[in-house]
């Protein structure tokens, strides 16, 4: 009981991990009119989990979970600048980095580990880290079992759209659990990729090109 209340910490949105200031590119896409209703984001979020969360976060969490069990620093300080390398848009690039340090930061104030130790220093010390690494060694410092990291990371991203779409005003709150439970299957099958850190990879080229945009916006409600 206490790994599913772990969870439950760790996925929780008063959790200040700071992934309800960013919106995936779906803000900008709103006012470009790209997506307007609750079927649009759905097809958005699974599109996005098949061909980014998946393959790059969810690998990149659980890879992170392993090197945490071994506490193989070096390992993980390579998937760090893999994961900087391949989020190739600046802004998505650093909320990521930003989520990470908040997320290990807090996780740090009440759990003692030494890789997690480790991290919170690193990320200060380099202005890198990554959310879905820093998901990978809080499980593994929280005791979960290893699969929880990558359902963590996998979960945390839709839960964060949808905070998006209500907040813009695309979805009301029952559609949001409406889409929530419609896209468990696709949770679960991101979380569940396999790939190594030589083969993750990520190709939603109108997501990015929507993100791009996004960075010049004037006024803008997201980081992202």
């Amino acid at each position: 009981m206490r790994d599913i209340l772990n969870m439950m910490q760790l996925c929780d949105s008063m959790f200040p991990s700071g992934l309800f200031s960013t919106s995936n590119g779906i803000e900008s896409m709103y006012l470009a009119g790209e997506i307007t209703s609750a079927r649009d984001l759905e097809e958005f979020c699974s599109t996005y989990l098949q061909n980014q969360v998946g393959p790059t976060d969810c690998v990149a969490a659980t890879l992170a979970y392993k090197y945490a069990t071994t506490h193989d620093t070096e390992r993980i300080e390579e998937l760090d600048q893999k994961m900087a390398a391949i989020k190739t848009i600046q802004e998505t690039r650093k909320a990521h980095q930003r989520s990470g340090m908040q997320t290990a930061r807090c996780a740090a104030s009440f759990v003692k580990h030494d890789t997690l130790g480790w991290y919170v220093q690193y990320v200060a010390g380099t202005k890198r880290g990554s959310h879905p690494i820093a998901i990978g060694i809080c499980c593994r410092a929280m005791g979960l079992d290893g699969r929880r990291a990558s359902l963590a990371t996998s979960y945390g991203f839709v839960s964060a759209s949808m905070g998006a779409g209500l907040r813009l005003g695309i979805i009301h709150h029952i559609e949001s659990q409406q889409i929530m439970s419609a896209l468990q299957p696709e949770i679960l099958r991101a979380a569940e990729y396999g790939y190594t850190a030589e083969e993750m990879w990520q190709f939603c080229p109108q997501a990015e090109i929507m993100q791009m945009s996004h960075e010049d916006m004037d006024a803008k409600m997201f980081i992202t």
